[in-house]
């Protein structure tokens, strides 16, 4: 359940504990105790089915910050689309295909072919699945990336911040769909965290130079 759809039933049990459909009963009121501990008791329950379904999926809202690194300090150095680009806090969202699932990234809308840069100094690995179709890993110091749907590939190996190591595609299950980075953030290589708010330091500031190092395209 994600906090769209959980904002949703309680504002919802919250009016029917004001206007309850059953707050009478063969004439009778219902009592305003019992009427409370009902609500009480719904509210709980949502909270429940919330916490089980965010441990279930393994996502982590959150500051996706690992220790001794501060939201002043985000781990990444530059941010991995180039302008022009679009994201918003999508992480943890419904996703239906190829079944369902609670999205474990941001996905940075751009242009096909627009250059997706490794956004620390690090590893990038080439990766291939049935979902993500031609993906990218980089490594680094606090944790790793994942990025995936590219059009091609960059620089592989030894990266440093800035380098170009895949191009904005739509491959995978998002065939069809807009162009655009599915983005993952894994500190200290553990389960991905939501890392909008790191993102929004380096994608704030001016573009980076763009050297061209690993502009090479292969796929």
């Amino acid at each position: 359940m994600g906090c769209r759809e959980l904002a949703f039933l309680i504002a919802f049990f919250l009016e029917s504990m004001s206007n309850p459909p059953w707050g009478t009963s063969f004439g009778r009121r219902v009592p305003r105790r019992r009427r409370f501990v009902a609500g009480f008791i719904a509210l709980a329950s949502l909270g429940i089915v919330a916490m089980a379904s965010s441990s279930a999926n393994g996502a982590t809202r959150g500051s996706g910050l690992p220790g001794g690194v501060t939201a002043k300090k985000s781990p990444f150095q530059v941010c991995p689309v180039d302008r022009p680009r679009r994201y918003v806090d999508d992480f943890g969202d419904s996703r239906y295909s190829p079944s369902f699932h609670y999205h474990q990234g941001i996905d940075i809308m751009a242009a096909e072919g627009t250059p997706i840069r490794a956004p620390f100094d690090g590893w990038a690995e080439k990766w291939d699945s049935q979902g993500g179709g031609l993906a990218v890993y980089v490594r680094g110091r606090h944790g790793f990336v994942y990025n995936a749907h590219l059009s091609a590939l960059g620089r592989l190996g030894k990266v440093e911040a800035g380098d170009i190591v895949g191009y904005v595609g739509n491959s995978g299950n998002a065939i069809g769909h807009s162009p655009h980075d599915h983005f993952e953030w894994h500190p200290r290589g553990g389960s991905a965290v939501d890392p909008f708010e790191l993102l929004n330091t380096p994608c704030s500031r001016p573009e980076h130079d763009r050297s061209g190092r690993g502009a090479s395209r292969s796929k």
